[in-house]
């Protein structure tokens, strides 16, 4: 009931605007907010998460005082299903003070062992200037992974991009979400984008591009291993 509780919303407040959309999928919804969009940053969240009444107001009067470009905060993940598993998305004291974030560690999020802080399901705040200097904000060919391609290329940009611990997101996980649903297709399309990316890269960055770029080939390998066998194709 998303729409309809952003309409009564708008009916009562004259700041909430509730703008209808052609269902593409969530990188032109973003778009289509970012062209509405009045104010000096840009938050995005989705309709079945949760943030804390203070988190916009939080990282805004982070990112003024740091004269950032974006930043973004720390999530909880939670599941309706089983609250048992509810967690923090980076472990308690993993990062326990304000950081810039980088390139590179976007790249080498969930790589390693144990794994770095996986970053592209952070939800940053951005500022409205900075991003219409990138040019093209959200990918709308990106199903999923819209997120970490923006960041990837604001920080090869060079736009700073700054996390705080605190956890104001509340990321709802489900098996019914876009992201439980990889495709090999869709992999074929992070890696094009990532390949879009190279001539914007330094060379010091590199190695973090082309060690993010063999996970995923060997993740779109293996789904397509699934789907042949689920179809029953010997070769």
């Amino acid at each position: 009931d998303t729409a309809d509780i952003a309409r009564r919303h708008a009916s009562e407040d004259p700041r909430v605007r509730c703008v209808a959309g052609p269902g593409r999928g969530p990188a032109a919804a973003r778009n289509l907010a970012i062209a509405q969009a009045r104010g000096r940053w840009i938050a995005v969240v989705d309709a079945d998460d949760h943030i804390d009444p203070v988190r916009l107001e939080t990282l805004a009067d982070y990112a003024e005082a740091q004269d950032c470009d974006a930043v973004a905060d720390n999530m909880t993940a939670f599941y309706e299903d089983d609250r048992s598993r509810d967690h923090r998305w980076i472990p308690e004291g993993h990062w326990p003070a304000p950081r810039a974030l980088t390139f590179r560690d976007l790249m080498l999020g969930g790589l390693g062992r144990p794994p770095a802080p996986e970053l592209g399901y952070l939800k940053p705040m951005l500022n409205r200037d900075r991003l219409a200097e990138l040019g093209e904000a959200y990918r709308e060919h990106l199903l999923i992974g819209e997120d970490f391609d923006l960041m990837a290329r604001w920080t090869a940009a060079g736009f700073s991009y700054h996390y705080v611990p605190q956890a104001l997101y509340a990321y709802r996980r489900r098996t019914t979400s876009l992201s439980y649903r990889l495709t090999a297709v869709q992999v074929g399309q992070m890696l094009s984008a990532l390949q879009a990316l190279e001539p914007a890269v330094s060379p010091a960055d590199r190695p973090a591009l082309a060690a993010r770029r063999k996970e995923l080939v060997g993740v779109g390998r293996y789904l397509d291993l699934v789907d042949r066998i689920k179809t029953r194709d010997p070769g």
